[in-house]
């Protein structure tokens, strides 16, 4: 028998319909097993139309095959058209005698002819075998017996890669091409258009010089997939050169000044432009400023050597100089007109509640005093009181009284030493420390009145809006009158006025400024009270006030401070006028006295008050507030002492204070 055998086999899919003409395509392959099995003039294939199936020859000849060899050829398609009647299905298999037989199967995307058998003799061939229409795609053969693929058309499978085009300076150190995403394993070679531009090594690049080049990779085909192709630009140019300028801050009094070359590794020269000459000018890199706004400075780096030209811009910022005494001030006035303001309007208020609960305090003392017997004179004594609150209210200091030899009327001298902490809008915090001496006169009749002088001083701070602090020292004096209705109706009228020197600070980073203020108050007003006694030791005291107070401005002097010097500026500020009406009843317990002659007592005051107020702007608010205190107290000895907390949040903004309080007979 022949070592050879040839095998001619035709593989001929055809379909017919009838009126249909007839198409031939005619492929030559070189096919080559390790084998040494070999394809020649592989080819022929007639499309009839849809119809029905038929089957052919084809005129293959291979040869090396070997007599009693098992072999499987597979023939896989990637764009296919199965052309069938029906009767022949994936999977199926058709015998072709002498041990073949051959199947279509549908793999995915791919679909494989498969003839597979044992060759009985060296005159073996295969017949009636046609079942695809190919549309031109590319086949594959694969031998059983070493599982090797190769290409029938001798082109592979399809394989696309790409590669970047490259940018690139005349100075930069050879580089190394990556090689493309590739489903072959194909190795990658690659070449230059121009090695005057660059030359290629492998994968390294070595720029020669500039200009533009075509890259070319190329990847040989690994038997599954054919050999492809992609190129790519190469653009050489001069070196680029980063150069950068940080934006300027200016005063708009400041003298001409020079910009620094940015840093750069080109020698190249600079120039600079300005895009608004009216904020500054541009000789040379000196800049000469012109008026307030902003300008973009552009410098531009001319090309060089190796190197390109480059160019980048700043910001040039003009402002007033903030150092200047009068522009540090103008920079930070409105927040010292708005702190200056609510101090003001908070004094006008804080006098006008004061003089409310003193006008109180008077009118249960007259009270008490008309309920009590009179007694003979007591010895004159002085304790201090200090008080965190500064108000009098609820201080009732009553007890004995005393006979005088100058006039025969009844009367009362006490003094009052107080002290509070008081927290306001805007983070701001004040000590206040204030004394005040009290005459009352008459204190038995159905009318009695009081006069009364003291001071008060007080230290603010504040951080918000700006940091702020103030001093203030106030003289007061005032008189009111108290008149009993019956023994538990009581009302009154009283009026003071107010002297203060204030001297604050305003800090900025630019300045301090200086601000001395001089003002008077006159405040007055009128109540109705009653005192009820709901069982011993417990008392309700309802109370109805009115009240209004005028702050006038005497002197006011604002200096600005910075390091350029002093400049005396000028601050708006508008006095307040505060008109308040307040309902307040008290709730009492006032125990009965110890052994040793002090009473023990608490009071809550709920109020509800509406307020007017007029500064520069007229405003109205109206809101509830609290007001607790408790305490002991002497008659004996005409001593009184407290701690107390207020809450109100009206036109001035929430406050609240708490302190201690004692008061003393004399």
């Amino acid at each position: 028998m022949k070592q050879t055998i040839k095998l001619i086999f035709l593989l001929i899919c055809f379909f017919s319909e009838i009126g249909n003409a007839n198409a031939n395509q005619t492929n030559s392959f070189q096919f080559k097993f390790n084998r040494s099995v070999t394809i020649s003039n592989c080819g022929g294939g007639s499309s009839f139309g849809l119809g029905r199936l038929a089957w052919g020859t084809i005129p293959w000849a291979p040869s090396g095959l070997i007599s009693g060899q098992s072999y499987q050829f597979e023939f896989c398609v990637n764009r296919f058209e199965i052309i069938d009647d029906g009767s022949y299905d994936s999977g199926d298999t058709k015998s072709f005698g002498a041990g073949f037989s051959a199947k279509l199967i549908r793999q995915g995307t791919t679909t494989k002819f498969v003839i597979s058998g044992t060759v009985p003799n060296a005159d073996w061939n295969f017949s009636n075998v046609a079942i695809v229409k190919t549309n031109g795609t590319q086949f594959w053969g694969k031998s059983s017996a070493d599982q090797s693929w190769a290409n029938i058309s001798g082109v592979g499978g399809s394989n696309n890669i790409t590669i970047q085009d490259i940018q690139k300076g005349i100075s930069d150190a050879p580089f190394t091409l990556t090689n493309p995403t590739s489903s072959s394993s194909g190795a990658f070679s690659y070449t230059s258009s121009d090695t005057s531009v660059a030359t290629i090594s492998g994968n390294t690049v070595t720029i020669q010089g500039i200009g533009s080049t075509t890259i070319t990779v190329t990847q040989s085909s690994d038997g599954n997939y054919a050999a492809a192709t992609a190129t790519a630009t190469l653009t050489v140019g001069l070196n680029s050169s980063s150069i950068s300028l940080a934006d300027i801050d200016k005063f708009v009094d400041d003298p001409p000044f020079n910009i620094t070359n940015p840093t750069s590794s080109s020698s190249g020269a600079f120039s600079y432009t300005s895009s608004d000459t009216s904020v500054a000018t541009i000789s040379g890199n000196t800049v000469t400023i012109q008026g307030l706004g902003t300008s973009t400075i552009t410098v531009t780096q001319a090309a060089a050597g190796s190197y390109a030209s480059a160019t980048t811009t700043a910001t040039l910022t003009v402002t007033k100089n903030l150092n200047d005494p009068v522009v540090a001030f103008e920079a930070i006035k409105t927040e010292i007109e708005s702190i200056t303001k609510n101090s003001a309007i908070s004094n006008s208020v804080e006098q006008v509640r004061n003089a409310e609960f003193i006008m109180r305090e008077k009118m249960v003392f007259h009270g008490e005093m008309m309920r009590a017997e009179p007694s003979t004179a007591t010895a004159s004594f002085v304790d201090y009181n200090f008080n965190l609150d500064g108000n009098s209210f609820g201080m009732v200091g009553d007890g004995k009284y005393h006979q005088t030899d100058i006039s025969g009327d009844q009367f009362r001298r006490r003094i009052m030493i107080d002290a509070k902490r008081v927290h306001s809008k805007n983070e701001s915090v004040t000590q206040v420390v204030s004394a005040l001496s009290l005459f009352d006169i008459g204190i038995s009749e159905k009318t009695s009145s009081q006069y009364r002088f003291g001071f008060k001083q007080s230290d603010g701070k504040g951080n918000h809006p700006i940091k702020s602090s103030s001093k203030a020292r106030a003289y007061r004096v005032g008189v009111s009158l108290s008149h009993s209705f019956n023994e538990k109706v009581f009302g009154g009228v009283f009026g003071d006025l107010i002297y203060t020197q204030t001297k604050s600070s305003f800090q900025s980073a630019y300045t301090n400024v200086i601000g001395k203020i001089r003002t008077y108050s006159a405040s007055g007003g009128a109540q109705l009270t009653g005192q009820y006694e709901v069982y011993a030791e417990f008392w309700i005291k309802p109370t109805l006030a009115l009240s209004y107070s005028r702050e006038y401005l005497i002197r006011k002097r604002f200096v600005s401070n910075t390091s350029l010097g002093s400049t005396v500026v000028e601050a708006s500020l508008p006095m307040p006028t505060v008109f308040r009406i307040t309902a307040e009843p008290e709730f009492l317990y006032e125990s009965f006295a110890n052994q040793d002659g002090t009473k023990d007592f608490v009071s809550v005051n709920p109020s509800y008050a509406c307020e007017n107020m007029k500064s520069g702007t007229k405003v109205d608010a109206c809101n509830t507030g609290i007001y607790f205190q408790i305490g002991k107290k002497s008659d004996e000895k005409g001593i009184t002492g407290k701690f107390y907390f207020s809450y109100e949040n009206l036109n001035s903004g929430p406050k609240h204070e708490y302190g201690l309080q004692f008061k003393s007979d004399f």
